[in-house]
């Protein structure tokens, strides 16, 4: 029986408490968290990037100096790398959480399953 715990994300409480322990969907709410916290910074700081390129070359444009209309192109495309490359790596660690998370369940399961057979043993002998 394979499980999608990507499928965790946006689950209420209940419903995450039929899969996991108390303490691991609480760590996991934790770094969902962070890895949301962390696009949001790397948006943040691509739209920074982005306006910082376009007040260069908006308000530099009437000098004669093709230094600052450079450094505005230059930022816009760091801007547009550094929200891709944020993006990307938001997605890539969702993957791995869920992953993760699937290696966590199936231990337990194999765990819980030898739990019941060594039980079931114990009461065949009594």
């Amino acid at each position: 029986m394979r499980r999608n715990f990507s499928s965790l994300y946006g689950k209420t409480l209940s419903e995450k408490a039929q899969i996991l322990e108390f303490s691991d969907y609480l760590a996991i709410d934790r770094t969902v968290m962070a890895n949301e916290r962390t696009l949001l910074a790397y948006i943040r700081t691509g739209v920074g990037l982005l306006i910082a390129g376009l007040a260069l070359i908006r308000f530099f444009k009437q000098t004669h100096f093709d230094y600052y209309e450079i450094a505005g192109i230059l930022s816009i495309v760091a801007a547009i790398s550094v929200t891709i490359l944020g993006i990307r790596d938001f997605f890539h660690m969702r993957g791995f959480y869920a992953e993760v998370l699937e290696q966590q369940f199936m231990e337990k399961q194999s765990g819980k399953s030898e739990q019941r057979q060594n039980q079931q043993k114990s009461s065949a002998r009594s």
